[in-house]
């Protein structure tokens, strides 16, 4: 049973977003119950996320804000890019420090 489905905006160095402030959206990792999942490698100590469940439970905030598709498709994009196809959301924002190696997050109702 799927417990959140979670995306996250994160600094991209790759080029790909730098005409879009160069922060990235990706987006929908399904997490099941007690499961973990690999989400991505960053070398930014600020990343950012947003989770909801079936149950319309959410886990947004007041740090910043992302479009993600309302369909729920795998989406990959940079921030302030979105379609009629998408919502804008609330984000949290993590601070992994400067000596990060793993952050788990706990989604919690």
């Amino acid at each position: 049973m799927v417990l959140a489905n979670v995306a996250v905006m994160y600094r991209d160095y790759s080029g790909a977003c730098d005409d879009y402030g160069g922060w990235a959206t990706e987006g929908w990792w399904q997490v099941a119950r007690g499961q973990t999942v690999h989400v991505l490698n960053t070398t930014n100590r600020n990343v950012y996320f947003y989770a909801y469940a079936a149950d319309g439970t959410t886990w947004a905030g007041t740090d910043a804000t992302m479009y993600v598709p309302t369909n729920g498709d795998a989406f990959g994009s940079c921030v302030d890019i979105g379609s009629t196809a998408s919502q804008q959301v609330g984000v949290h924002k993590i601070d992994m420090g400067s000596t990060f190696s793993i952050y788990t997050m706990n989604l919690r109702r």
